[in-house]
């Protein structure tokens, strides 16, 4: 008897986590689909505002001190930040293009 209990309790167990673990998922699919969006603008804004002027700053002065060559670390810092900051302002466009989609939870 003891078996039958503990295979029912277990079967419920598992039904429960597997009901769980579906709505874990649909919720963050609707949260993924929702805040793509928002991730896309605040990754294009980080990307063009602080990551593009510091990686092009690092990247430039190496450069220069390994070449030994203060025009050269110049030139090295407008390329790295032109091509980083393109990046960021696409990731920008892309998010601010992007339709959210709204899921009913029915």
């Amino acid at each position: 008897m003891d078996n039958a209990v503990f295979q029912v309790v277990l079967l419920s167990g598992l039904l429960r986590y597997g009901k769980i673990k579906c709505y874990i998922k649909r919720k963050r699919d609707r949260m993924t689909t929702k805040s793509e969006r928002k991730k896309l603008i605040v990754w294009g804004i980080v990307t063009m505002v602080v990551i593009a002027p510091i990686l092009s700053f690092l990247l430039g002065i190496i450069f220069g001190v390994i070449v030994r060559s203060g025009f050269a670390a110049g030139g090295v810092m407008v390329i790295v930040f032109l091509i980083t900051f393109l990046v960021g302002l696409i990731t920008l466009i892309s998010g601010l293009s992007k339709k959210e989609s709204v899921e009913n939870d029915n």
